[in-house]
């Protein structure tokens, strides 16, 4: 914009400057178109002689148009000026719009793809990080179902421990008893005559065993009484069901253990005995249970 007023001021004095040429040239010709001079003389001593100068008019005329030809050129040329200038300052200026415009699609494009860029940046780590708590979730889920089959697989075989010691208790207290049943059964045979046991330490360690597996099916919290020890005698029908079951006399025994088992005897089914031998054998003088969870 400087430069187009340094321009404009430039062309303004070119314009004052050829108009003031103008005028002097036309003030020269018009003193050089003097024709001639007549000099006229009056007769006698006392005449004067008087100059005069003649003027051609056309060529005064011509001359004024020439200038005026002149004048018009020079502000037809100052408009002509005139307006490229103002064209080149509207290109500029439209120039100046277009690279504005193109400079701010660049920049709004800049700041779109920066956005994208960091939308993308914050999808990525929330997709990480939702990956990542997936993954612990899977190993806490992984660990914690090893543990509990850990644990499962420990109770099982701890109740098995049980279940077998319980098992060798009861077979303990059943085998402790059968010589005086096999005593009393041969004295009643040689006695009698015809009356025989019949049943076999084997047969009698199984059926003890089906009876000892009815009990502790419900017996739920044998942990809790984990190195007590309780002492229990039973008595069954032909079919199987519990008659009677109580605690021995015994020092040894723990009441609460004893209540415990007392109870799971009665909720539970009962094996029926395999043969009328086994019956006797188990119930003549009543069997007695050891618990030792």
């Amino acid at each position: 914009m400087r430069k187009t007023k340094e321009q404009k001021n430039k062309l303004s004095r070119s314009v004052v400057l050829s108009i003031i040429f103008h005028v002097l040239l036309f003030g020269f010709i018009i003193l050089g178109s003097l024709d001639q001079i007549i000099k006229l003389g009056g007769g006698g001593q006392g005449g004067e002689v008087v100059d005069a100068i003649m003027v051609d008019p056309s060529v005064v005329i011509e001359q004024y148009n020439q200038l005026q030809r002149q004048q018009n050129s020079a502000k037809q040329a100052d408009a002509e000026r005139r307006k490229r200038l103002q064209q080149q300052e509207e290109e500029l200026r439209k120039q100046q719009e277009e690279e504005q415009k193109r400079l701010k699609m660049v920049e709004e494009e800049r700041i779109k793809i920066e956005r994208e860029a960091e939308q993308q940046r914050k999808q990525a780590e929330e997709a990480a990080a939702k990956a990542e708590q997936e993954r612990l979730i899977k190993e806490q889920a992984k660990a914690k179902a090893e543990k509990a089959a850990k644990a499962l697989a420990a109770k099982k075989k701890a109740d098995a421990a049980k279940q077998a010691a319980a098992f060798d208790s009861l077979l303990g207290g059943l085998t402790a008893q059968q010589p005086t049943q096999q005593t009393g059964g041969a004295a009643a045979a040689g006695q009698g005559g015809n009356r025989k046991s019949g049943a076999s330490s084997s047969d009698m360690a199984n059926y003890a065993g089906k009876i000892k597996a009815a009990i502790e099916s419900k017996f739920y919290d044998a942990d809790i009484y984990r190195g007590k020890t309780c002492e229990l005698s039973i008595k069954l029908a032909p079919d199987g069901m519990l008659i009677s079951i109580a605690a021995k006399s015994n020092a040894a025994n723990d009441q609460s253990l004893c209540d415990a088992a007392i109870r799971a005897a009665k909720t539970a089914t009962m094996p029926k005995p395999p043969s009328r031998s086994i019956y006797d054998a188990f119930n003549e003088q009543g069997s007695i249970l050891v618990f030792k969870p």
